[in-house]
């Protein structure tokens, strides 16, 4: 399923308001989720960049092909919330983290927007990976657009 089909209210709001920037206009993908305060979220990703024109077209055609409504969905996010709280606790536990900077508790929306962008770029670097692509000089932007979340 292509996501490149793009719609509803916080869509034109966020291009009336001028929240996106101009490559965002025309992402390659777009996610929409709703966060646990219930604000409807919208992450675009898109205008990648790099000296390889061959790797460029890779994340390109992964993005323009991702099923972001299946790869986020509520049983995908809530493991990946448990995986990032198990890093931070082990991080934490060993001395690899600050204990103070872990100390700061972070928001339900923000760990689920957290949650949300390290499946996309997992996904995307296992891509990569299986593809055999060097990730040396890749770029690509991501914007996030949530009215109303709790930070």
């Amino acid at each position: 399923m292509s996501l490149l089909i793009i719609g509803g209210a916080t869509t034109a709001t966020a291009a009336v308001t001028g929240v996106w920037p101009l490559w965002a206009e025309t992402p390659d993908a777009v996610a929409h989720f709703t966060l646990p305060s219930g604000a409807q979220c919208e992450y675009r990703v898109g205008n990648t960049q790099g000296l390889d024109a061959e790797a460029v077209e890779v994340v390109t055609a992964h993005y323009r092909s991702l099923d972001t409504s299946k790869l986020l969905n509520p049983g995908n996010v809530a493991a990946m919330v448990a995986q990032i709280r198990e890093e931070e606790a082990t991080a934490a536990s060993d001395g690899t983290m600050d204990g103070a900077a872990n100390a700061v508790a972070i928001s339900a929306d923000s760990e689920y927007r957290l949650a949300a962008w390290r499946l996309i770029h997992e996904d995307l670097e296992s891509k990569l990976t299986e593809s055999g692509v060097d990730t040396g000089d890749l770029m690509s932007e991501g914007q996030f657009h949530c009215p109303g979340a709790e930070w």
